[in-house]
């Protein structure tokens, strides 16, 4: 983050979608992660939601209570998903965005419960009834991508599809599936990650401007969003 953001904050200065003083507050509030924005950058969201994530991981932790874990993650998913199963019927749509329910794990536990199981079968072992809490919550996680969608259809005016994001997820989820029976002992995987985990910071006013940079220059725009 305090690499990124004022690589962010610069570009923000250079294009002309920022002043000084706009810029200088919003890379204040990256670099001390409030969890409310603005931000350089709007991708930011997703850190208030990672932190409070990790806060229930090192409560339990601090506390010697670590084998909760399990627990923990299954309430989470199961308040996440009851959410996203009555998002339609009760017409919820103007929840969809808010910021507290993000920072609750309401909207997004359904992805951090999923990610849980997933580590519990690899350390642990494949039970039932990980299986079936995955399922679920993995239904949970296509209801909330089929919303987001929804968000951005009525944002941008214009008709999207729901197929491709659901299916990178459930594609994605099930390289991680197929990757729990890989031999990841190897200490580089872990440097990769962290090298590579960051970069998403950098996809949106970064490489937007980089796009129209390369754009411009006359190169394709698959080409360029490569």
């Amino acid at each position: 983050v305090w690499i990124c953001a004022p690589v962010t904050a610069v570009v923000l200065l250079l294009v002309g979608l920022s002043w000084p003083t706009d810029a200088v507050i919003r890379l204040l509030r990256t670099g001390l992660f409030v969890p409310y924005a603005p931000w350089v950058d709007s991708v930011y969201w997703t850190l208030g939601i990672e932190i409070a994530f990790y806060a229930i991981v090192w409560i339990l932790l601090s506390f010697g209570r670590f084998h909760l874990m399990e627990i923990v993650a299954v309430a989470i998913g199961l308040v996440s998903t009851l959410f996203w199963c009555l998002y339609y019927p009760l017409g919820w749509a103007d929840l969809a965005e808010t910021r507290t329910l993000d920072l609750l794990l309401v909207h997004h536990g359904v992805f951090f419960a999923t990610g849980v199981m997933l580590w519990l079968m690899r350390i642990k072992a494949v039970t039932g009834a990980r299986l079936a809490f995955c399922a679920l919550f993995l239904a949970g996680g296509v209801l909330q991508i089929a919303s987001s969608v929804d968000v951005h259809i009525l944002k941008v005016g214009r008709d999207m599809p729901f197929a491709p994001p659901i299916l990178i997820f459930l594609i994605g989820i099930a390289l991680m599936a197929w990757s729990l029976r890989l031999d990841l002992s190897w200490s580089g995987w872990r440097r990769i990650g962290l090298l590579t985990y960051p970069l998403y910071l950098l996809h949106d006013v970064v490489g937007a401007a980089l796009l129209g940079i390369l754009v411009r220059a006359g190169l394709p725009h698959l080409f360029s969003m490569a």
